[in-house]
């Protein structure tokens, strides 16, 4: 029995240090969804602090105070669990492996360049654009707001301080967020789409868990809403994949969504166009497909207030397919100068 006991205190060692080893000395993650699984068990925010080597002037003592020692995710760890991105090394990082490397030497790379793949995609959907960059976000990973520090003290306090100026909007968002989870059906809908509408276009991409609970909840559309919230989803989901390059796969999402039966002729209409629009885009597709695409956008919603424009897009396509027989056309120029059907993509701006 006593062998057995040294064992499973043995075996109990390696499972906590594998659990912690996602956390630095200082209480940083660096893996945002081992930091998501912490928040949710412990019911606390997340808070995401971004560097690069494209720092703002003046913020190296800021940036080195927090990230040097635990002052300061001490003084919050009541609160929030924080996650660290660190993109000081982008430019070498995802650079060409030079020849002559070792294999440990490229695999250490290539692990290297995947993580930073996934964090960029993460600090976008967030839109971090400028750093050093602080977000706040709930436990599901919702934006929630951007913290203001100024990256000038060395001292726990100012960073709390400016932190704690947060409390209202955490309060305000999480309490929509608690409103999504209770209640019938149709409060839940309602309330869905009530936080929904309040975050920007770009914040948008995070809630494609409460897209498709929209779709499961009022699988009849008796809010009316299941048209919208499958558009969205497919802004989502087509954002995943094409930030990786699957262009195909951005295709199928939008053209299986607009042909969906739940969907409104006109938002079947926007998702065709859209299709059509990465395809000539991204160059990857023939003319034929792109006109048949235009066909369907038309089809769709035929009397449409941007049939019209998109009747001129097509005779366009095809009188360029016609002069230059086999090349996809270049129309952007055109259909960006006319006004574009009823909702236009995010999915391609990295919001």
């Amino acid at each position: 029995m006593k062998k057995i006991t040294v064992v499973l205190a043995a075996v109990a060692c390696i499972l906590l240090a594998s659990c912690g080893a996602k956390k630095d000395a200082n209480g940083w993650y660096d893996d945002f969804e081992a930091a998501k699984k912490e928040a949710k068990s412990s019911n606390k925010n997340i808070l995401l602090f971004v560097n690069s080597d494209m720092d703002v002037p003046g913020t190296d003592a800021g940036v080195k105070f927090l990230l040097e020692n635990a002052d300061f995710t001490k003084a919050v760890k009541d609160k929030v669990v924080c996650v660290h991105f660190d993109f000081t090394d982008l430019a070498a990082a995802m650079a060409e492996i030079p020849e002559g490397a070792t294999n440990k030497e490229q695999k250490a790379a290539e692990k290297r360049k995947a993580k930073l793949n996934t964090q960029f995609r993460i600090a976008d959907c967030y839109m971090v654009q400028q750093t050093p960059a602080v977000v706040l976000a709930t436990k599901e990973g919702y934006f929630i707001t951007d913290v203001q520090f100024d990256f000038i003290g060395t001292t726990a306090d100012g960073y709390v301080s400016a932190l704690s100026l947060e409390d209202a909007a955490v309060s305000e968002v999480n309490a929509m967020v608690s409103a999504t989870k209770k209640g019938s059906s149709a409060e839940r809908v309602k309330a869905i789409d009530k936080f929904y509408e309040s975050q920007s276009e770009g914040h948008r991409l995070l809630l494609s868990d409460l897209c498709r609970k929209i779709l499961s909840l009022d699988k009849k559309n008796e809010t009316g809403l299941v048209s919208k919230y499958i558009v969205a989803l497919s802004h989502a989901d087509a954002y995943t994949y094409l930030v990786t390059g699957d262009v195909e796969k951005v295709l199928s999402i939008y053209e299986k969504n607009a042909a969906d039966k739940r969907i409104s002729p006109d938002d079947a209409q926007t998702l065709y166009y859209i299709a059509a629009n990465v395809l000539a885009n991204t160059r990857v597709g023939s003319a034929d497909k792109i006109i048949d695409l235009l066909e369907k956008a038309i089809a769709a919603s035929p009397e449409s207030e941007y049939a019209p424009t998109l009747m001129q897009i097509l005779d366009s396509v095809k009188q360029m397919k016609a002069s230059e027989e086999g090349a996809v056309p270049d129309y952007s120029a055109e259909s960006s100068a006319a006004e574009e059907p009823a909702e236009d993509t995010d999915a391609g701006s990295g919001e």
